[in-house]
């Protein structure tokens, strides 16, 4: 049979031992004998039991629903502290299982209750009426200062008491004691917003974390039998331990990917071959001669894993394809279909972070003798308190006991080796030698979680499967702080500042960005240029059609690799105030989004025929998605001078009275690499812009072919130049 658990936490009431976020719940067997029920009985609150020499029901968590379905809050009428934490309980059962919680006073609890509910009893032995009755059978109490747990004593306002113990007056339900001697001392973890929360009024809310001082076990007589001083030793996460890279690896950038025009698909919403809700990898097969006319190089599919959620960045199993989206041979059968045509295919996939229902964090969940146990953060000795994804960069993501997303410790070896494992693992995913119905590289989330050391072992260990692999990773930092990744760990990285600055429409910014690449990113560096992704407001949200233009030029004639996020070419729409989900909407094939394959796991963006969508826009002249197709031909057309020329900001005035102001809303620059010649300018006006380029004495003299719109050449006869740009405009000129 197993004991009870007991812990004291200085500075913390965490519901330890008592709270569930994985299927595998914590079960304590419970036996009681008829003495401890008979008196029990004197104070006239008991039920007669049959059979108590019989084990008793498992006691489950109370994480696990059954115990939120009926549930009963008691907390101290005398204490504003202990009603505080009844409400956070109360508010959480509600939101998080849309189950209505009693909460109620201790002086207000009928004899029906205790025996029907599960209870939440929150308070001390001096004010708590329930809890004075029941202080004569509790293994450890709250007395004045002094924290008493058998003959050990712990000094001090702050230290509480949290555990589980079985409701006596109905041994089959559970009960959860949260005991301190003060206001500070009830602490409450709170499941939505913070780790942990302290009271000190109402409005006070102060996130820290907890430190465990002893641990102890009681018996089926209340006794107690062990207890045990925790050492800081026993607490340690494994977050200190340090990576060994030995000598790392600058395999140079893989030539294949450079200039490459990717295109990410958020598999779920693009297109069902079956005419289902649900997008799959057959959809995509099925699609690939649409995605290859955007001049597509790479796809990259965000996850594809098992996973319990929607999105998929909370993989609980990397070896296996999401059963919504197909099969492993589904897979491989999109990577044959892809590679046939000349294209490559990567893959997204979060290392820094998984699933709480991952099969080795459910395994080392609340099991300290588990194999995994320092395959995750935990900071207590029972497993089950850890760290979650963001513990680096948010305080309160460390040392939580709920959370979707579990951080890897990925400063353990075995942890290291089992990432290699499972990107070596789709390069090759019948293990047959053949890697065509494999992947080209990896979209790496969430970068910059782990420390440098890891990502640079797990570059080397992947450039000794196959140097070509292209790694390009999320890096959500500033230039300074991101180009330190370029040095032996990422071969390119997605330009966040760049995109930043496009959705301001200001040329001051844009230019600014522009030599900021220049002067601070290493040579090496390699950017993937994008107008929205999966985690931001879409760039089409608060832009008309034509304007958009604008920044697919931009993205397209600046070095790099172009990045389309699926549906940018045609304009759709999401906003990230209406939440994740909007800006991963379903893409909008049909006027009426209502054709075959059209997915409808959610309502699409645009409901009615508005100009956005395949149907409304392809082999359409002037419409967004047929310029995407010709600024994807700029781009491989002028391959060499884009990718390899010099890039060089021309000055833009406005000019009134004769007088030349700096113009706010246009861009210019040239590109040179030997005798070729491009130059781009960009009206970001939504009217016709007179404007005066100086073009430099370099280029005066020179005439260039407008290469994008079949406009008028470019005669530059004098280093200042007066033009008319027509609306939302762009212009490239070309001369070699």
């Amino acid at each position: 049979m197993k004991k009870f658990f007991l812990t004291i936490l200085s500075l913390s009431l965490v519901l330890f031992a008592c709270t569930k976020n994985t299927d595998t719940s914590s079960k304590v067997a419970v036996q009681k004998t008829a003495p401890v029920v008979n008196e029990v009985a004197k104070n006239n609150l008991t039920l007669k039991f049959s059979n108590l020499e019989e084990n008793l029901p498992d006691y489950l968590s109370i994480r696990s629903k059954n115990m939120y379905e009926n549930a009963l809050i008691i907390y101290t009428e005398k204490d504003r502290g202990s009603y505080i934490i009844a409400r956070e309980i109360s508010a959480f059962i509600k939101k998080t299982y849309n189950l209505d919680s009693t909460i109620i006073k201790d002086m207000d609890v009928a004899k029906v209750d205790l025996i029907e509910k599960n209870l939440f009893v929150i308070g001390n032995t001096k004010n708590n009426h329930l809890l004075t009755i029941m202080e004569p059978y509790l293994p450890a109490v709250a007395d004045g200062n002094v924290v008493k747990l058998g003959e050990k004593s712990y000094k001090g306002s702050n230290y509480g008491l949290t555990y589980f113990y079985p409701n006596l007056y109905n041994l089959n339900n559970s009960m959860v004691l949260i005991m301190g001697n003060s206001e500070t001392a009830l602490k409450i973890y709170d499941f939505k917003k913070y780790d942990i929360l302290v009271s000190t009024g109402l409005e006070q809310i102060l996130p820290f974390n907890p430190r465990e001082v002893a641990f102890a076990k009681f018996s089926k007589d209340w006794k107690i039998s062990e207890i045990r001083e925790i050492t800081k030793n026993e607490l340690k996460t494994g977050e200190e331990d340090k990576i060994i890279v030995g000598k790392p690896d600058h395999t140079p950038f893989p030539e294949w990917a450079r200039g490459n025009i990717i295109y990410q698909i958020f598999p779920r919403s693009f297109y069902s071959s079956e005419g289902g809700k649900i997008g799959n990898l057959k959809g995509i097969k099925d699609k690939l001669d649409y995605i290859q006319s955007l001049g597509t190089d790479i796809i990259w599919l965000t996850p594809i894993f098992e996973s319990p959620s929607y999105h998929g960045y909370d993989t609980s199993n990397y070896f296996n394809i999401n059963p919504e989206y197909g099969t492993i041979d589904d897979f491989r059968e999109l990577a044959i279909a892809v590679h046939e045509r000349g294209m490559k295919i990567i893959l997204d996939i979060a290392l820094n972070h998984c699933s709480n229902k991952e099969a080795k964090f459910m395994d080392a969940y609340n099991n300290p003798d588990s194999k995994y146990s320092k395959w995750f953060y935990f900071s207590n000795i029972q497993n089950n308190i850890f760290h979650s994804w963001d513990f680096r960069h948010n305080i309160q993501e460390r040392d939580v006991t709920n959370a979707d997303l579990i951080a890897w410790n990925i400063n353990n070896p075995d942890v290291i080796d089992y990432h290699v494992e499972i990107l070596k693992f789709w390069t090759d995913p019948n293990n047959d030698g053949d890697k065509s119905d494999g992947v080209d590289g990896y979209r790496l989330d969430y970068v910059k979680g782990p420390p440098h050391e890891y990502w640079k072992v797990i570059r080397k260990k992947v450039k000794e499967i196959d140097p070509n692999m292209l790694l390009l990773g999320e890096i959500w930092l500033d230039l300074d702080k991101m180009a330190g990744y370029f040095d032996s760990e990422m071969d390119a990285a997605f330009d966040f500042s760049l995109q930043g600055v496009m959705s301001s429409k200001i040329s001051r910014e844009i230019n600014e960005s522009i030599i900021q690449h220049e002067n601070i990113l290493p040579e090496n560096a390699v950017m993937a240029r994008f107008l929205s992704n999966h985690d931001m407001t879409r760039l089409p949200t608060n832009m008309e059609l034509n304007e958009l233009k604008l920044y697919f030029t931009m993205a397209y004639t600046l070095k790099g690799m172009p990045t389309i996020y699926y549906g940018d070419e045609i304009g759709q729409k999401g906003e990230r105030d209406h939440g994740d989900k909007d800006l991963r909407k379903p893409f909008e094939w049909y006027k009426n989004n209502d054709g075959f394959g059209q997915t409808t796991w959610t309502t699409p963006y645009n409901k009615k025929p508005d100009g956005v969508s395949v149907e409304e826009q392809e082999n359409v002249d002037g419409s967004l998605l047929e310029f995407v197709k010709k600024i994807g031909k700029i781009k491989k057309d002028y391959f060499n001078i884009i990718e390899f020329g010099n890039i060089e900001l021309l000055k833009a005035y406005t000019v009134t009275n004769g007088v030349e102001r700096s113009s706010g809303k246009t861009i210019a620059y040239t590109l040179k690499k030997d005798s070729e010649e491009m130059i781009v300018i960009l009206n970001l006006w939504q009217d016709n812009q007179n404007v005066r380029i100086d073009f430099t004495d370099k280029l005066v003299g020179k005439s260039f072919k407008e290469v994008l719109n079949n406009k008028e050449g470019l005669i530059i006869k004098e280093n200042k130049l007066d033009l008319v740009l027509e609306p939302y405009t762009p212009y490239i000129y070309y001369k070699k």
